[in-house]
């Protein structure tokens, strides 16, 4: 499976940082960060090879999903950048 972005000016941007704001409590962001680690591992678990090609800011939430596959590949095109920008906020990469 080819993954690839339709978006014209990144990749994949990431999660949207007002759903974790929104959590009310430990268990809330518990079960929010396993829901995001399961769907990554069966994403992992899948039963042929992936590919990720990426143009442009791979970033956060969106990086994620590109580590879980069998393979990535990444255009030279200067904008193209992957990241955490979350740890600048405290917050550890799913």
């Amino acid at each position: 499976m080819v993954i690839r972005s339709g978006k014209k000016d990144v990749f994949i941007a990431g999660a949207d940082i007002t759903e974790i704001e929104a959590l009310e409590s430990q268990g809330d962001a518990a079960n929010f960060s396993q829901q995001g680690q399961e769907a990554l591992a069966a994403f992992e678990r899948l039963p042929f090879a992936t590919l990720a090609m990426i143009d442009r800011a791979c970033l956060g939430g969106g990086l994620e999903p590109v580590l879980a596959c069998t393979r990535r590949v990444a255009t030279e095109n200067p904008k193209t950048v992957l990241g955490f920008p979350e740890v600048n906020l405290g917050l550890i990469p799913g």
